[in-house]
């Protein structure tokens, strides 16, 4: 966990958006309106009367659809001016290949170029694009960011910073949607390799949870949890946004037939990346069943698990039969449809009843013959659909809509409607433990109380704070059991993940001690060892973390295991070590350090690895007093560490006509996200001038930019405006795309090397992150490892209101170029 200082966006750099990149951002948008719905309505806050302080974000989602013109608009101006962002582009990868023979006035030339090219491109929209259509797409993207940013601070802002708990409720529809994305990038190799063009089959991350939230409401439906109307406005969030087909399955089925891949082969990887996904052990789960979420009886309510141990009570067990049902489904085309408005003419008001929901070739019949109503009517009419579901009685919604105006393909009777308490699996053992989540359950409060969700108290982050026990003799694993604190709702450690500090002998005998006593108890163990690494071997030390927790996750760690860090002296890099080995797997485990040192070495202090490169302070804000280690055992007395989080001072601008703040919050903290609406020079300057009167001339800035914002210069121009003010840094370009999001794309040892440099310097290093989300992500993880500080430079929505509004920073597991689970290291 790491936050930024300072989220930096400038809204021209939406015009060179990819409309698949904007099919993303609606994808998770539809996603967070289906497990969120209205949520500043009298029914929204009792659906989450138990989130602290909501209010102060609660949210509407149903104005993301009521601007769904904008969107259109928006689209139709991407694929317009396309040949000018391909011209700049093209440029640009000109420039990167020649970087270091073109002649100086060549550079400058195809420099001047591409500039050219871009400002043709937004000459466009400023000049040529109609007033209202401008508005329009204005007012889709201020929707879009603002609510799923309100959204997120719901959550966020005082309930579950760390996103572990309520917040997993925004993990809705990714475990499908994790696992297809995952296998169709392994197909987007083996095409590239054959030389087929995959270009109408690729998906973004985005796209796949668009696609998975009509999966998991089709599971919704044939499990009796949602209903005719219920399951209308559910799937329509995402289907009123599908007339560009953005979220139809059948380009990929195509490139699943040229490359030979067969409906049983997709639906099996699928469900292998499943099985390692990063929520698992948040609830029990038998064999052949993983954990997921489903909606019932409107958007906003999700199906509850009737596991009490479960720490959310929204993530349920699901077997993978059904899982694998819906797959095979999708696999047809099944789900490639568009919302439509039937007979919107006749000046009439329109209803819900005029809703239908049409197959691809219907719709593409309708749009040629010119008998389509405006995608604006099927939002109007979605909306009073919605407004009807939230107006019934939660749990009794009377049928207001006659079966025959819900053109929906195929038998929509659903089974026996499950009660409003209804769980997936009644007559599955409960396991003993604790209850975490109860408070889901828990009535709301009696009148005149006021219910958490109104209200907003000023801090919510705990000081951190270790505990050291005293080891007389041998060492006893079970009291390592019993005394390392758990992680929240678990009744017990699931398995053990024994890390030897050295391969010499001592440690290692040490080390196998341990391994046969928790044995001894039944316990899954596996073992580690940390290599002899040179002191200042930074690629070394970079290499190991992840090799050691990539292998935990393949052994089968999840996020109630427990890493036991044996160690050989018992010093500050040790614990450095076992700090940052216990930030990595599954957002973090905990970490129980056994020392043989007398000495007491603070583990609140900062914590740096023997190259002095990688660190860990757990009183640094940006970590939000989140402490790796959760117990010290060693010879010494007992006794508590404990320190204040510092205080959080963030690079706040101060107001600005051009720019536009958007409040969000993140453990009680503010964190600034500003929007710069200005034109792009403008907005380059004013970033690099944020920074250097903030730093001051210690600023040692890396920018990070991805292939396409590489080639469309966006990278370069903020070095070369922070150069002007006196501030040369780093430049580093990576490889872009999901498969690429792994430690060693990031971790190149010429970027490791730098900050090594700078920071043995005394320069401050900040890291730039500019492009899409898995820039911010997979950067942001090179900030935390290093202590750098952090600002993200947003180039396309989904990096902006969902990558930048959360603490979490992660890679994917990736073999051989096979995503095995996603954003799980980190």
């Amino acid at each position: 966990f790491y936050l930024p200082q300072l989220v930096f966006c400038i809204s021209e750099v939406f015009l060179t958006l990819a409309s698949c990149s904007v099919h993303a951002a609606v994808g998770e948008a539809a996603k967070t309106m289906s497990m969120l719905g209205k949520a500043d309505t009298a029914a929204g806050q009792e659906d989450f009367h138990n989130i602290l302080g909501a209010s102060e974000f609660a949210s509407d989602f149903t104005r993301i659809i009521r601007n769904t013109a904008g969107f259109e608009q928006l689209i139709l101006f991407l694929k317009k001016t396309l040949p000018l962002k391909e011209q700049a582009t093209l440029l640009g990868r000109r420039l990167r290949e020649g970087k270091e023979s073109l002649p100086a006035e060549r550079r400058e030339a195809l420099e001047a170029e591409r500039a050219a090219a871009l400002g043709e491109l937004r000459a466009v929209f400023h000049g040529e694009l109609p007033a209202e259509s401008r508005l329009e797409v204005m007012r889709f993207l201020t929707a879009i960011n603002e609510e799923v940013i309100k959204a997120k601070a719901m959550f966020l802002a005082y309930s579950d910073p760390f996103e572990k708990y309520r917040a997993l409720l925004f993990e809705y529809a990714h475990t499908l949607g994790h696992g297809v994305e995952a296998f169709m990038n392994g197909l987007y190799r083996r095409a590239e390799a054959q030389g087929i063009d995959f270009s109408e089959a690729f998906r973004l991350h985005g796209q796949c949870v668009g696609m998975a939230v009509l999966w998991a409401g089709e599971m919704s439906l044939d499990m009796g949890h949602l209903q005719k109307e219920g399951y209308m406005a559910h799937q329509s969030l995402v289907y009123l946004f599908n007339r560009f087909g953005g979220f139809d399955f059948m380009p990929l089925r195509r490139l699943c037939d040229e490359l030979d891949v067969s409906c049983e082969e997709f639906c099996e990887g699928v469900l292998r990346v499943v099985r390692r996904d990063n929520k698992r052990g948040y609830c029990r789960c038998a064999p052949g069943s993983s954990v997921d979420q489903l909606v019932r009886e409107r958007p906003g309510c999700l199906v509850r698990s009737s596991d009490p141990s479960a720490e959310l009570r929204y993530l349920v067990e699901v077997s993978e039969d059904a899982q694998r049902r819906v797959l095979e489904r999708a696999f047809t085309g099944e789900f490639d449809k568009v919302l439509v408005c039937s007979d919107a003419s006749g000046g009439r008001p329109l209803s819900a009843s005029q809703l239908a929901l049409v197959s691809r070739a219907d719709f593409e019949a309708k749009q040629a013959g010119g008998s389509l109503p405006p995608s604006s009517a099927a939002a109007e009419a979605l909306d009073l659909l919605i407004g009807s579901l939230y107006d019934s009685e939660a749990g009794s919604i009377e049928p207001s809509i006659g079966a025959a105006g819900l053109a929906v393909t195929g038998d929509l009777t659903p089974p026996p409607v499950a009660p409003r308490d209804s769980t997936v699996d009644a007559t599955r053992p409960k396991p003993s433990g604790s209850s975490f989540c109860s408070n889901f359950s828990k009535p709301l409060p009696a009148s005149g109380e006021a219910p958490l969700f109104h209200q907003s108290p000023d801090s919510v982050l705990a000081d951190p704070s270790v505990p050291y026990f005293q080891v007389q003799g041998t060492l006893d694993i079970a009291g390592v059991l019993a005394k390392t604190p758990l992680p929240k709702g678990a009744s017990e450690f699931s398995s053990l993940h024994i890390v030897a500090a050295s391969s010499n002998a001592y440690v290692a005998a040490r080390a196998e001690a341990v391994v046969r006593s928790a044995e001894a108890l039944g316990k899954k163990t596996c073992s580690y060892a940390w290599p002899e690494l040179q002191t200042e071997d930074v690629d070394g030390e970079y290499a190991a973390f992840f090799r050691i927790t990539s292998d935990m996750i393949i052994n089968g760690a999840d996020r109630a295991s427990l890493l036991v860090f044996v160690g050989a002296d018992g010093s500050e890099s040790e614990m450095a070590v076992a700090a940052i080995l216990g930030m990595l797997p599954f957002r973090g485990v905990q970490v129980a350090f056994l020392t043989p040192s007398p000495a007491y070495v603070d583990p609140l202090g900062r914590l740096s690895t023997r190259s002095g490169l990688f660190e860990y302070l757990a009183e640094q804000p940006e970590r939000m007093g989140r402490s790796s280690l959760a117990a010290i055992f060693g010879p010494s007395p007992d006794r508590v560490f404990q320190r204040r989080l510092a205080a959080w001072r963030p690079l706040k601008p101060a107001a600005a006509a051009e720019e536009k703040p958007a409040p969000f919050k993140i453990g009680a903290l503010e964190l600034p996200m500003v929007t710069f609406e200005g034109r792009y020079d403008a907005g380059v300057r004013r970033l690099a001038q944020l920074l250097r009167d903030h730093y001051g001339e210690a600023l040692f800035p890396v920018v990070a930019v991805g292939e396409t914002g590489d080639a469309l210069g966006y990278g370069r121009d903020i070095l070369a405006a922070l150069e002007e003010v006196g501030c040369a840094g780093f430049y580093f370009a990576h490889a872009s795309g999901e498969s690429f999001k792994r430690p060693d794309a990031y971790g190149k040892p010429e970027l490791l090397a730098a900050l090594s440099v700078a920071k043995k310097a005394g320069r401050r290093a900040v890291v730039l992150a500019v492009g899409g989300g898995v820039n911010g992500n997979a950067m942001g993880m090179i900030a935390a490892l290093t202590g750098a500080d952090f600002v993200e430079v947003p180039t396309t929505l989904m990096h902006y209101n969902d990558a930048t509004t959360s603490a979490k920073k992660a890679f994917s597991l990736v073999v051989n170029g096979e995503i095995l689970s996603k954003n799980i290291l980190g």
